[in-house]
């Protein structure tokens, strides 16, 4: 039989692109070899990315709501949309 019910799936954030997936992709990957070798090393590594990782998604999330919102003095529609959505 074939299934008739659909599934959905969650959109992704606006701020995720392909940079950053690959980034959290490496950071996982990384994690767990930290998990499983356990070296100083390998974790210091993983610590590192993993900061670089979170600065990077910061910087896209904050660069996203700029270009969003844009200028609140010139155009407030754009602000209360965003505000709405929320």
């Amino acid at each position: 039989n074939v299934p008739t019910k659909y599934s959905s799936s969650k959109p992704r954030p606006l701020w995720l692109n392909k940079k950053i997936s690959r980034l959290i992709n490496k950071r996982n990957r990384l994690a767990n070899i930290a998990k499983r070798k356990g070296t100083v090393a390998d974790r210091e590594r993983y610590k590192r990315f993993r900061n670089l990782t979170s600065k990077a998604i910061d910087t896209a999330y904050t660069n996203c709501l700029n270009e969003m919102i844009g200028d609140v003095k010139l155009d407030t529609c754009k602000f209360f949309k965003y505000i709405k959505s929320i």
